[in-house]
């Protein structure tokens, strides 16, 4: 069976007769419950490609202030570039989504200090951010 991330990369689930296998890594412990779901310990460390999160190229977005405490603005130099905003914590939970306003300004001032990943989706792009909250 194949499962997508969060960010697209394609994993691949097998049952062997050794046991459950993610990729070409064992499944070592699993079912352990957690507060936003169940973790699965595996003897590896699974590596995003450098397809998965990439950066954005800097003369077509900027985020400013990043780090920031309160609000950011996403600027564009392409006119109506994105739509919604999808904010993610670092265990993958979708903490904060929002439609883009005229301004391109976001709150952020609710969500705690911290690492996220800003996802900016337009009609036929997705695109991916790093955000620092102080």
């Amino acid at each position: 069976m194949m499962l997508n991330t969060l960010f697209g990369q394609s994993l691949a689930v097998s049952i062997p007769a050794s046991g459950v296998m993610i990729n070409s890594s064992n499944v070592t412990t699993a079912d352990i419950q957690s507060d936003n779901g169940v973790v699965h310990v595996i003897d590896a460390v699974l590596n995003s490609s450098p397809n998965t999160v990439k950066e954005i190229d800097a003369n077509t977005f900027k985020i400013y202030p990043n780090p920031a405490t309160d609000i950011i603005k996403i600027e564009s130099q392409v006119r109506n570039a994105f739509e919604n905003v999808s904010i993610y914590d670092i265990n993958g939970r979708k903490v904060l989504q929002t439609i883009v306003s005229n301004d391109n300004f976001i709150d952020v001032s609710e969500l705690e200090r911290g690492s996220y990943i800003l996802e900016l989706t337009s009609k036929n792009k997705i695109e991916v951010l790093k955000l620092q909250i102080l």
